[in-house]
């Protein structure tokens, strides 16, 4: 990012910051993708909550944004599934970074999850609605679309706006030429790519640790780089591809999504100062109408230019 661009994002986030910032600030804990203007989002977090650790996603881990949020005394943790996948385990963890407060858990793809009943009886705030955004937006290129969920509610959502929903996970990877996966949870065991239609290609929006077990892939598989950014996987009678390693394609243009995902990352800094001001109760929550309409208005005097 230029310069002027960094400093138009810091000014941004203070404004939101500003706006939201509660009387008493939470301990927080943030696991995010460390790109290159995420810098201005930690401060922001910090702005809100008492940030007590960074946990940068493994795979997106851009080296001066982590020199920068590191020399502005934000500790830098390191991720890893088994770090929260047992329930005592994640308690020592924050235990000792935040013994005795109250916790605000800020994650992206699932990393609590197995921990959470444990560490909270609140809400843990992460990224959703992108395999949504994705049909759309192949929809409105002409593109067919074939949905699966393992949400039945959501399954009707998608039949309600005109798509096709496959009856069952095993049915659709036997049929898609492309496969996205945007779950932030597991999407294709081992056993799962062997169902994949031959020539597929598979790809991932958020990270592989989230979406695919590589690992559990069967070892028959040859491996052969074909094109940048391209791997193909081969076996006797049966071979697909493998976009970006598994890693979120999305990334290899800057995870470009614009300016419009720090309209996401102000809500999330307003989600924080609402927990931290103890005004909900437990469940699943969105932040009000009226900081939404806050928060638009502001971005659109930082970013409508």
């Amino acid at each position: 990012m230029e310069t002027f661009e960094r400093a138009r994002l810091d000014a941004y986030f203070g404004r939101i910051t500003s706006r939201f910032a509660p009387a008493e600030r939470p301990a927080a804990f943030l696991i995010t993708h460390l790109l290159p203007e995420r810098p201005a989002f930690v401060r922001g977090i910090a702005g809100v909550t008492d940030l007590r650790a960074v946990l940068p996603k493994p795979k997106s881990v851009h080296d001066e944004a982590l020199r920068q949020i590191e020399s502005e005394g934000h500790p830098c943790d390191r991720l890893s599934r088994e770090l929260f996948a047992d329930p005592d385990r994640a308690v020592r963890y924050l235990d000792t970074r935040a013994a005795g407060r109250s916790v605000v858990l800020l994650d992206v793809g699932g990393y609590f999850a197995p921990s959470i009943e444990t560490l909270c009886d609140r809400l843990v705030i992460g990224f959703g609605k992108l395999g949504s955004s994705i049909a759309r937006l192949l929809h409105a290129k002409g593109v067919r679309v074939t949905v699966y969920d393992i949400d039945p509610v959501r399954r009707t959502q998608a039949l309600s706006q005109g798509f096709t929903v496959a009856r069952d996970r095993e049915g659709g990877l036997g049929e898609a030429g492309l496969v996205l996966c945007a779950t932030g949870a597991l999407s294709l065991r081992g056993e799962d790519f062997t169902r994949l239609r031959n020539g597929a290609y598979v790809a991932t929006v958020t990270s592989s640790e989230d979406e695919l077990e590589l690992a559990g892939l069967p070892h028959v598989y040859e491996r052969a780089t074909v094109g940048e950014h391209v791997t193909r996987y081969v076996t006797t009678g049966h071979y697909f591809y493998l976009l970006n390693g598994g890693n979120a394609v999305n990334f290899l243009h800057g995870a470009s999504v614009g300016p419009f995902i720090f309209l996401v990352q102000a809500e999330i800094l307003a989600a924080s100062a609402a927990l931290a001001r103890g005004e909900l109760d437990p469940g699943m929550h969105e932040i009000s109408p009226g900081d939404r309409a806050t928060i638009a208005a502001l971005w659109l005097d930082y970013f409508n230019r």
